[in-house]
């Protein structure tokens, strides 16, 4: 039982540190366009993505609020596939795999 809750508990982590690593890809992706677009300095991050939608499509800035990362992501698919993570959002980061995690080679 303890190895199977442990093998559960690494794949959850790596589940979190992944989505946060996509999380983090978002918001430097909404700095990316907050400047492309001239937006206010004020403006980056989420709130730029937000904003780009809002204007894109006309939809509420509490309706693009309310969209979470998945849906984000969605929603700038033809965006995002353009991208990529500038240099300055790049840092040497080896994740482990879950094999590493549960002290296997």
């Amino acid at each position: 039982m303890a190895n199977r809750d442990r093998r559960k508990n690494a794949a959850r982590l790596l589940h979190h540190i992944y989505t946060a690593l996509n999380d983090y890809h978002l918001v430097c992706f909404g700095d990316d366009l907050a400047n492309e677009n001239g937006y206010p300095l004020e403006i980056g991050g989420l709130d730029a993505l937000h904003f780009y939608l809002f204007k894109k499509y006309g939809w509420t800035i509490a309706e693009c609020q309310a969209m979470n990362s998945d849906q984000l992501r969605l929603a700038l698919t033809e965006e995002l596939a353009a991208w990529k993570v500038p240099p300055s959002a790049k840092f040497d980061l080896r994740l482990p795999s879950l094999e590493q995690l549960l002290g296997k080679k």
